[in-house]
C-alpha cells in the first residue's frame, strides 16, 4: 500500500476553519507540499512499505502534518492578504510548523518503534584539516 495525504486531515492539522475553496485539494495535491510530505516520510521510514496496521496509520497521520507543515508559510500570506474588494484575510490561531514537525517526527518514530529523541540528528560541527603548505594548525 501506498502513503497518501488526506486533504480535510491536513485542513484540520492547520488548525482554523477552512473550508476547500480557501484551501483546495488540488493545492493540497501539489508537489511542493503532498509529494514532498510523502517523500520526506519515505526518506525518514526506508521500510515503509512494509508498514500495517497501527504503524501505516501512523505514518499516513505523518504525511498529513508535514504536508501542512509546508503549506502554513503559503497560506499565512494569502490569509493575510487584501482582496481588491478591500476586504482583510486574517489567520486565527493556526498551528505552528515547528509543532506540525514535532508530531510528525513522533508519529514516524511510533511507526518504527523508537524513541523520537534518538532520531537522526544533524552535524553541527566538524573538524577541518589544515592545508599542507599553511604553517597554522587547526585544532
Amino acid at each position: 500500500m501506498d502513503l497518501v495525504f488526506d486533504e480535510p486531515q491536513v485542513r484540520a492539522a492547520i488548525n482554523i476553519a477552512l473550508t476547500e475553496s480557501e484551501l483546495s485539494d488540488d493545492t493540497i495535491g501539489l508537489p511542493i507540499y503532498g509529494g514532498a510530505a510523502i517523500l520526506e516520510v519515505k526518506r525518514r521510514d526506508p521500510l515503509w512499505e512494509t508498514r500495517t496496521g497501527a504503524a501505516l496509520d501512523h505514518l499516513s497521520n505523518a504525511v498529513n502534518l508535514i504536508t501542512a507543515a509546508l503549506i502554513l508559510p503559503a497560506l499565512r500570506e494569502v490569509k493575510s492578504a487584501k482582496t481588491a474588494e478591500g476586504d482583510a484575510f486574517e489567520l486565527f490561531a493556526p498551528a505552528s510548523e515547528a509543532s506540525l514537525w514535532d508530531r510528525a517526527a513522533e508519529e514516524i518514530s511510533e511507526a518504527i518503534g523508537e524513541d523520537p529523541s534518538t532520531g537522526e540528528q544533524p552535524t553541527m560541527f566538524t573538524l577541518a584539516r589544515a592545508h599542507p603548505s599553511s604553517r597554522r594548525r587547526c585544532y
